[in-house]
């Protein structure tokens, strides 16, 4: 309800320009608090990417927080990517100033290849309705492995999203995602919460990097 509330009302740009600066200082003050880079991922809207002061307002975030531009990555909608030319064209701009770009939510719209190899991406984040499918079916199941392997050979960082229980992160670490997102890992979490379920997250599974994609 809240963000088409944003959208008709104009405040989407307003909130939008806010919620990048306030993410990119979070990510500043948790290396400076706790010794550790952490990558932080921003989505974006449509009436964002398609202002001309969306290049102005990323690069003031970065500088004003003082955040390394590869740790910031840009999440767009598939939908979102295949709206115009002119969006591939601004994603091109973006993608310049160093920062990663990622299609989120990947499977739910056209699924266009031909616009997928033309853009300027890093990162897949395969839609959690096809994780949610894991032992319902095999057919289910091969077109999550397809889409795994799209990503796979245009050598994008896969990203399984909606990840709720062992049996699919099982499945998902088998086929070749690099990382999850979802309930197994964790629920939204407060700031001052967040360093020490990445530094149980380490523990347990023995891994680098754990705050992405939390």
């Amino acid at each position: 309800q809240f963000i088409p509330i944003l959208e008709r009302t104009g405040m989407m740009i307003k909130v939008g320009r806010w919620i990048l600066q306030q993410a990119c200082a979070d990510a500043v003050s948790y290396e400076r608090i706790y010794g550790t880079p952490i990558q932080v991922a921003v989505n974006l809207s449509v009436s964002q990417l398609m202002q001309r002061s969306i290049i102005d307002d990323v690069k003031n975030a970065l500088k004003t927080s003082g955040l390394a531009p590869h740790l910031l990555e840009l999440e767009i909608t598939e939908s979102m990517s295949m709206n115009s030319d002119m969006m591939g064209t601004v994603l091109q701009q973006l993608k310049k100033l160093g920062v990663k770009i990622a299609i989120d939510d990947f499977g739910t719209g056209y699924s266009s290849l031909s616009y997928l190899k033309d853009l300027p991406a890093d990162t897949l984040k395969v839609d959690r309705s096809f994780v949610e499918l894991i032992g319902k079916g095999r057919r289910d199941e091969a077109i999550l492995e397809t889409v795994i392997t799209l990503g796979q050979k245009l050598q994008l960082t896969i990203v399984a999203e909606g990840v709720e229980t062992s049996e699919q992160l099982q499945y998902v670490t088998m086929r070749g995602c690099h990382y999850i997102q979802g309930y197994y890992i964790s629920k939204p979490l407060r700031f001052g919460q967040l360093f020490d379920r990445i530094t149980e997250i380490n523990k347990t599974y023995d891994v680098s990097y754990a705050g992405e994609y939390i």
